[in-house]
């Protein structure tokens, strides 16, 4: 039986329809980026850029080698990175219109909020990057806000946390400052912004929510901070994205409706008031679909992986579910990404001795922020059918021909199970 989804009664249920006296905006079209572990470089674009036509994305996370962490204090020169970007110059980008460099926030360096001369120097990297992205034609910048290394948001002992947020959140407005310096109309993908905090995002008092948040242990602290300096700072033409990385997770549809009300909605409570109406302009909710974890292949923890006790049919039925809801709640963006899989490496010509000793591939295997390796794809089988199934039918709104649900009270009940059994033998 077909299944139709009544999403108007969806929307209408969860808050999400315009009020009656402000006019609907034009929706956006739904865009998809590939964005993992096969991140290719500048380099590597500019010469296989009509190959990557036949993906089913309508942009890709890149790097530029060795600029890629957002808080590096070493100087960047203009003279290593215009190689990097030069080749992109004018490039047709064909359907990969909504391509994003690829930047990190580890702390490289001994950053200190503190220390001028060290901001200084992360200001002027960060507008050579603005400059790259207006230079190439790409979109605007990804930045993933997991720290591979030293986490620049943790509390500093001797320091109060409102001593903190205030120079943090001052050292955000200087990072959008430097991000729109060449690119007035910025867009800024997210890992994750304030949707980190959605479990809190029911909260109305700013200083209960404070005290509830200091207690995690996830070594975020101070990032609300900074992405509040950043809505302060940001141009009106500037859009930030909430990729909310949180929804590699989610097992229900209502998970995605609620979270993007949280969004919209909830988290406005935890901003300064004066910042409120330019969130709700100018922050958006952007969506992840996890492929690793739709098709059970994310191995640590596997055994609390509900894809771990579903069959192969089920497990693209669930990556179907999770990429139609995604399209369904992201404003614009749902970015896919993937581990274990290369998009990129069947669809290009082995790499001469030559390549692999230059700067358009990285031979070792993944690793950390900059990795891109060439070999099989280790993509599912299906993947790329599935995914341009998934968006057909949310483009011509199209239901569903079967329910998650019973899939989804199955597999529940086997982890259940295998976990109880687990317990039982240790």
């Amino acid at each position: 039986m077909r299944i139709a989804i009544p999403f108007l009664l969806c929307f209408s249920l969860f808050g999400l329809m315009p009020p009656s006296s402000v006019p609907a905006q034009p929706p956006l079209k739904k865009k998809m980026i590939e964005f993992g572990w096969d991140r290719p470089y500048s380099l590597f674009i500019a010469k296989h850029i009509a190959e990557m036509q036949n993906s089913p994305f309508d942009g890709v996370a890149f790097c530029l080698k060795g600029h890629t962490c957002s808080f590096d204090t070493t100087r960047w020169e203009k003279q290593n990175l215009h190689p990097l970007v030069e080749p992109l110059e004018g490039l047709d980008w064909g359907r990969l219109t909504d391509s994003f460099i690829y930047l990190y926030a580890t702390d490289v360096g001994g950053m200190d909020w503190f220390d001028d001369g060290q901001w200084e120097t992360i200001v002027a990297n960060n507008q050579l990057i603005s400059k790259a992205v207006k230079e190439s034609g790409c979109a605007g910048t990804i930045f993933d806000v997991e720290p591979y290394g030293d986490s620049p948001w943790v509390l500093e002992e001797g320091r109060t946390y409102d001593e903190l947020a205030a120079q943090v959140r001052k050292r955000g407005a200087q990072y959008m400052e430097a991000l729109q310096t060449h690119k007035p109309d910025m867009k800024v993908l997210f890992t994750f912004m304030f949707s980190l905090m959605t479990p809190h995002g029911s909260e109305r008092d700013p200083v209960a929510w404070q005290g509830r948040f200091l207690e995690r242990t996830d070594h975020y602290h101070l990032a609300p901070a900074f992405y509040t300096g950043m809505i302060e700072a940001a141009g009106p033409d500037v859009r930030l994205i909430d990729g909310n990385e949180r929804s590699y997770y989610y097992e229900s549809t209502l998970a995605f409706y609620s979270a993007y009300r949280a969004l919209k909605q909830g988290v406005r409570a935890l901003l300064p008031v004066e910042l409120r109406p330019k969130y709700g302009a100018q922050v958006e909710v952007g969506v992840a679909v996890y492929v690793d974890r739709c098709y059970g292949l994310y191995s640590t923890n596997a055994e609390k992986l509900i894809t771990t006790y579903m069959s192969d049919l089920d497990r693209e039925r669930y990556l179907l579910h999770q990429v139609r809801y995604a399209l369904e709640t992201a404003d614009e963006y749902v970015w896919v990404y993937t581990e274990k899989g290369n998009w990129w490496a069947d669809f290009m010509p082995k790499p001469t001795d030559k390549e692999k000793e230059g700067d358009l591939f990285l031979l070792e295997p993944p690793s950390g922020p900059e990795s891109f390796t060439i070999g099989k794809t280790n993509l599912p089988k299906n993947l790329e059918s599935r995914l341009r199934q998934a968006r057909e039918e949310y483009e011509s709104r199209k239901g569903m021909n079967f329910r998650l649900e019973p899939t989804m009270k199955a597999a529940r009940e086997k982890r259940a199970e295998a976990l109880k059994k687990g317990e039982k033998a240790e």
